[in-house]
C-alpha cells in the first residue's frame, strides 16, 4: 500500500495554533487526499465533549471510501467509534496529540478534570495508533498516566500504560519554510517573543532578562507575538510602557503572511517556558533566520541536536548574560547555523516519513 494514494478523513475538533498548522501543512505537501471535518478553536471543554458527536452525524452525509482516520487529540474516539456511520467505525483511527490534559500545564493543579484525561486515555485505547509530537510529550504522558490509574480505589485496568506505549509513536510535524531576510540585520537586533501570552511560558523572566540587557547598557529592538487572552499576565503591560521606545511590534497577528513577514525581521527569539510539548513557534523563528536562545528542558533538547545546544541554550540564571552577548555579536554568526537546524523540520523534507507512517498505518489497518 505504500505507492497508494490513501483517502484520509480529518477530524479536528480544536482548529487553531499547531493544530490548524499541522493540518494545512499535510494538505499542502502530502500524496495523499485529505477531507477535513473541523470545528472553531474555542471552549476546548466543549468540544472534547461533543465534537465526536458532530463529526459522526457530518460523516454521515459523506459518500467517500475513507482509508484512514486522522484524527485531533481533543476529541474522543471511543465516541466517535460508538457513534459514526458503521462502515467508517470500522476505519483505521490515527490519533495526533499536540497536547493532552493529564500534563497540560493549570496555574493550581486542584483545577484539573482528570474526565478529560481519562477521554484522553481512552482515546489512545480507542485508537488503532497513537502518535506525539515528539518524545518527551509520549514520556510526559505515560508518566502521568501511570500516576492517574495508581489514585484509582479499585478495579484498576490492568497494562493501560503499555497498550498505548505499543501503539504509539513520535512523528514530529513539520514547518513551513519561511522567506528569509532580503537584506542583511544590522545592529540593533530585534529580540522575539512568539509564544502564547500565558503563565506557562514564563513571561516574567523573559521581561526581566531584558530589563537587565538594558541596565547593561546593550541596546536592542523588542517584537511581541504570540496569542493574549483576557486574563494575561499583567507583566505584558508594564513591559509595553517600560520598552516603548524599542518596540517594533507588539500584539497578536491574525494574518500568516504578517507573522511570517514579522519573523523575517527578527534576529533573535526567546524561550523561558516552564512547559512546551514541541516548540513549533521556535523552529518557525530559527527558519526565519533567528537564533533561538532557550531554556535547557522540555521538548528543546529532542528538537535541536546536542552538538548545537552550547551555542543556543541557556543555564538557569544565565538568559541575560547569553542575550547580552548574543546582541553584541557582530554579524550574529549562529544565524545560518539555525536556519540550517530547523531546515530538516521543513515540511519539503518531512512529508516522505508523514506519508509512509500513514501508509503503514493503513495498511496495518487493512
Amino acid at each position: 500500500m505504500s505507492g497508494k494514494v490513501l483517502k484520509i478523513l480529518a477530524l479536528e475538533p480544536y482548529c487553531g495554533g499547531s493544530h490548524a498548522a499541522v493540518l494545512e501543512g499535510l494538505r499542502r505537501w502530502s500524496r495523499h487526499e485529505f477531507t477535513v471535518l473541523d470545528m472553531p478553536a474555542r471552549k476546548w471543554k466543549w468540544r472534547m465533549r461533543g465534537a465526536a458527536i458532530d463529526f459522526a452525524d457530518r460523516a454521515g452525509a459523506l459518500s467517500c471510501d475513507f482509508d484512514l482516520v486522522f484524527a485531533g487529540d481533543m476529541m474522543s474516539v471511543a465516541d466517535w467509534r460508538a457513534l459514526a456511520p458503521a462502515e467508517l467505525a470500522r476505519v483505521t483511527v490515527v490519533t495526533y496529540f499536540h497536547e493532552n490534559q493529564l500534563t497540560y500545564p493549570l496555574r493550581h493543579e486542584i483545577e484539573r478534570d482528570y474526565q478529560y484525561g481519562f477521554t484522553n486515555i481512552t482515546t489512545c485505547l480507542a485508537s488503532d495508533e497513537v502518535w506525539f509530537n515528539s518524545d518527551y510529550h509520549r514520556r510526559e504522558f505515560l508518566a502521568a498516566v501511570k500516576s492517574l490509574l495508581k489514585r484509582m480505589p479499585d478495579c484498576v485496568p490492568a497494562g493501560i500504560p503499555g497498550r498505548i506505549h505499543a501503539r504509539g509513536k513520535v512523528i514530529r510535524p513539520g514547518v513551513e519554510a519561511p522567506a528569509l531576510p532580503t537584506a542583511e540585520r544590522a545592529k540593533p537586533y530585534v529580540v522575539l517573543w512568539n509564544h502564547r501570552w500565558e503563565w506557562d511560558k514564563n513571561p516574567e523572566e523573559f521581561f526581566e532578562a531584558l530589563h537587565d540587557v538594558s541596565a547593561r547598557g546593550v541596546d536592542f529592538r523588542l517584537a511581541v507575538a504570540g496569542e493574549s487572552f483576557r486574563d494575561g499576565p499583567a507583566v505584558f503591560e508594564a513591559a509595553k510602557e517600560e520598552f516603548a521606545d524599542r518596540i517594533v511590534h507588539w500584539g497578536y497577528l491574525e494574518s500568516r503572511a504578517e507573522y511570517m513577514a514579522l519573523l523575517s525581521r527578527c534576529d533573535i527569539v526567546v524561550s523561558t517556558a516552564w512547559h512546551e510539548f514541541f516548540g513549533l513557534a521556535v523552529l518557525e523563528a530559527a527558519g526565519a533566520g533567528c537564533v533561538p536562545l532557550l531554556p535547557r528542558r522540555l521538548s528543546y533538547p529532542e528538537i535541536f541536536p546536542a552538538e548545537s545546544q552550547a551555542a543556543l541554550f541557556y543555564d538557569e540564571g544565565r538568559l541575560a548574560v547569553r542575550l547580552s552577548e548574543l546582541l553584541t555579536d557582530d554579524g550574529l554568526a549562529g544565524r545560518h547555523a539555525a536556519r540550517a537546524l530547523a531546515q530538516s523540520y521543513f515540511w519539503q523534507g518531512r512529508i516522505a516519513g508523514w506519508d509512509g507512517a500513514f501508509a503503514e498505518a493503513a495498511a496495518r489497518g487493512s
